[in-house]
């Protein structure tokens, strides 16, 4: 667009001469010429003028600010290969559309056309491995094809002669960039039919214009259509670069969304392990415990045998034999000059010796409740049973069994255990000695109430009831005073099971007196 004078004007008529200058005889070109009123043609100049130079020059502009931001993500993801590839597409297409508006080439224009043509074609050849990776169907030899041809383009470069460079460029290098971009449609077309993704779909709407208008610019370089009509590709890429710009945008923000997801499960996980670790290692300091509990009481059982175990049981052994002695000497009338002597001797002996056996029995107890195997109930009441069986049947007495099978009750500690076995031992003496019983009977159940499962140990004598008032008497010391020694231990059995957070209960009738023992689970 430029302005003149209306004085130059003759009035019986007037000549225009224009010359224009091309590299060659086949760029040049002259679109239609028109002369009026400067007014009237500036604003279809400047409308003409921003859809052809100053909106390519933006949009170009736009590619490489685009391409560098996804190559610094092809930098922060190395190993996501379509960041990389849309980088190099996005550079080469906007350094071909520097053709569009570059009035004054740096270069020669044997270089300037070379590098024209060839970037068009490289463009094509990225187009095609991105299209591979993203669908994630490549064809390995398309892409070695498409490698070739890109690389035998260059030798455009080298062709001596201009007019060489343009016959050769736009009949045959034009040509292929047909046959491998018609191969990117239906490459997609085939991905599309049988998978039927969005992404596909949409990927073939923006490229289907790239084709079309890129055989329209065939055309119109080889003279095939009217060159007036400009070149169309460089419109294309806008609805691509969104496109693409979009689903490298959300690839990027799903790969830091997974990111996320996997440090915050890893942050999970670890936290899984750590409790796992802190459980691991509870249980190491209960096996350490245990081990040194089990090394404890071993060391207190060698004690025992060889220090106050075995001298109780040398004294229960020498009493024994001196009872069995001074039976045999009472026959002969050797020892003593009465009966009633010899009698209380006797019963002295016995009594000194059930001592010493019950101490060595107590002694079993409190060695038996460091043992760490014996940390369920069931197995408690086992060793309790197998501990008193010689009690018993010295005694006369049968016990029926019905221990059942028991939830755990927690921490089965040593005081725990020695507190429960103590509470037993105290009923099966008081009914050996004063029920006058010869029946005896042990059992288990689990109760439910308000406050959860309950263990309920169950003794019962059957043997002598209680007196009315004695049995009120122990009822009055346990509710009201808890501190004094009730007859037959009660109260003492009571403070044992208030320490390990149990209920003692007593009930006596016709048919015996029951003890039961409520413990938590």
């Amino acid at each position: 667009f430029f302005e003149f004078s209306a004085d130059l004007l003759a009035p019986e008529g007037n000549r225009l001469a224009i010359k224009v200058k091309a590299s060659h005889p086949r760029q040049g070109l002259l679109g239609d010429v028109y002369v009026a009123p400067a007014d009237t043609l500036r604003e279809a100049y400047a409308w003409k003028r921003y859809w052809r130079v100053d909106f390519i020059q933006w949009i170009t502009m736009a590619m490489y600010v685009m391409g560098a931001i996804v190559f610094c993500f092809w930098l922060a993801r190395r190993q996501d290969k379509i960041y990389g590839l849309f980088a190099l597409q996005l550079f080469i297409w906007a350094t071909h559309n520097l053709n569009l508006f570059v009035f004054n080439i740096p270069t020669s224009a044997h270089f300037w056309e070379a590098m024209t043509m060839s970037t068009l074609g490289w463009t094509v050849v990225a187009m095609i491995f991105f299209n591979h990776r993203y669908v994630g169907d490549g064809i390995p030899w398309i892409e070695r094809s498409a490698l070739i041809f890109g690389v035998l383009g260059l030798g455009i470069f080298f062709l001596p002669d201009i007019g060489l460079i343009l016959t050769l460029g736009y009949g045959i290098w034009d040509s292929f960039l047909i046959v491998f971009g018609s191969y990117a449609i239906i490459h997609l077309m085939k991905v599309f039919w049988r998978r039927a993704e969005l992404d596909v779909y949409l990927m073939l709407i923006v490229g289907i214009p790239i084709l079309v208008f890129g055989f329209h610019d065939i055309l119109t370089v080889n003279h095939l259509r009217d060159r007036t009509e400009g070149l169309t590709i460089q419109y294309s890429v806008i609805p691509a670069i969104m496109l693409f710009s979009w689903f490298l945008i959300r690839r990027f923000v799903q790969s830091i969304n997974q990111a996320e997801l996997m440090t915050a499960t890893l942050e999970q996980r670890v936290a899984q392990k750590q409790e796992e670790l802190q459980e691991q290692y509870e249980q190491l300091k209960n096996l350490e415990k245990q081990s040194l509990l089990s090394e404890e009481r071993e060391r207190i059982m060698r004690d025992m045998h060889d220090g106050i175990g075995g001298q109780l049981v040398s004294v229960a052994t020498l009493l024994q034999e001196q009872q069995l002695k001074q039976g045999s000497d009472h026959d002969n009338s050797l020892s003593f000059s009465t009966d009633g002597d010899a009698q209380k001797v006797a019963e002295v002996l016995a009594k000194v010796r059930e001592k010493v056996l019950l101490s060595l029995n107590d002694l079993r107890f409190v060695i038996d409740s460091l043992d760490p195997v014996l940390n369920d109930l069931p197995t408690l009441l086992g060793m309790m049973r197998s501990r008193l069986s010689d009690q018993l049947l010295s005694a006369g007495v049968e016990l029926d069994w019905a221990v059942t099978d028991l939830p755990e009750l927690g921490e089965m500690s040593p005081r725990r255990s020695l507190h429960i076995m103590r509470i037993l031992q105290e009923v099966f003496t008081n009914a050996i000695k004063h029920a006058q019983t010869q029946h005896m009977r042990l059992s288990t159940r689990v109760l439910e109430t308000d406050r959860g499962q309950v263990v309920e140990i169950c003794i019962q004598d059957f043997g002598c009831s209680l007196p009315p008032d004695v049995l009120a008497q122990v009822d009055h010391d346990l509710h009201q005073r808890p501190d004094k020694k009730s007859g037959r231990g009660i109260a003492n059995m009571r403070y044992r099971a208030q320490q390990i957070g149990a209920v003692l209960k007593l009930e006596s009738d016709d048919q015996g007196t029951c003890i039961r023992l409520l413990l938590p689970v």
